[in-house]
């Protein structure tokens, strides 16, 4: 299964916006840290305006790392933290209020027309959601990730490390199919792959962590292409073609045979026909 990041309109203009805040934000580049001291944006007072800068910056390193990590996937174990960052930073708008009582969330969210704060936040909650990273973690009590994966999926990475060094181990590049490999990997290949099928039992294929459903991918790919051990797909197509060559050759033979009869059914009555005139013929003299 192959994961794709669609924008929509409005993501993409909070995607611009989120970089070019977080740029006049910080001289540095792209980084975690929240303490950048900015002048507050027109009509924020200090303290949400700090807010408003931090908030940009967190938002830009979630939105930079998922580029990074977007092939392969692996987004939803390498931008946890700052997407975490970015949750944490935007709760704390919505419960922060300014020296003079003002609301952060009224005095940030009514600064213009387009909810940019808003938009952006609905961003990264709505990437994150669409490749399902929740499931890659354990919850907290509030149905909020921690950094903390799940069993499954860490039992699925460590089959993953110890199957690439086998493969490492044993692999040909220049056979395929490269049986030493497939003999001495097989049993790790079907680990992986058990260990998968029994996630799969309980979540689904697509509303499962989608850093889990590349590597699965990737790993099914290089096993049957790159090594050419698919042995289990090898054996059903055998069977299929066998079964289609018999399904055809005992149709060959009915036509045949049936060709045949009708053929020789016609010849008898011609014979008969001919002989039933001859007899007519020697009675009327």
């Amino acid at each position: 299964m192959t994961f794709k990041i669609i924008f929509s309109e409005n993501s993409f203009f909070s995607l611009i916006i989120i970089l070019i805040l977080n740029r006049l934000s910080t001289s540095d580049g792209l980084r975690d840290g929240i303490n950048t001291v900015v002048v507050p944006p027109g009509g924020a007072s200090s303290g949400c305006g700090q807010m408003l800068s931090s908030f940009a910056i967190a938002s830009g390193n979630f939105t930079y790392c998922t580029l990074r990590n977007a092939r392969p996937i692996t987004l939803c174990r390498e931008c946890i933290n700052k997407y975490l960052n970015v949750r944490h930073i935007y709760s704390d708008i919505l419960a922060l209020r300014d020296t003079g009582g003002q609301s952060c969330k009224d005095e940030l969210f009514n600064l213009d027309r387009l909810q940019a704060v808003d938009a952006a936040y609905k961003y990264v909650v709505d990437l994150w959601a669409r490749a399902s990273c929740d499931t890659c973690f354990v919850l907290d009590g509030s149905g909020c990730p921690t950094p903390t994966l799940t069993v499954a999926v860490q039992n699925i990475l460590n089959a993953s490390v110890v199957l690439n060094d086998c493969i490492d181990k044993y692999h040909n590049g220049t056979q395929v199919p490269d049986l030493i490999t497939c003999k001495e990997c097989i049993n790790n290949y079907t680990h992986i792959n058990n260990l998968y099928a029994s996630i799969k039992a309980d979540n689904g294929d697509i509303n499962f962590c989608m850093d889990i459903i590349d590597l699965m991918n990737s790993t099914r790919n290089q096993w049957s292409g790159t090594l050419g051990c698919c042995n289990d797909r090898r054996k059903p197509e055998m069977i299929f073609l066998l079964s289609s060559a018999g399904v055809s050759v005992i149709s060959v033979l009915f036509y045949f045979m049936a060709f045949a009869f009708t053929k020789k059914k016609e010849q008898r009555l011609a014979i008969q026909n001919r002989w039933n005139g001859d007899r007519s013929a020697i009675n009327s003299q």
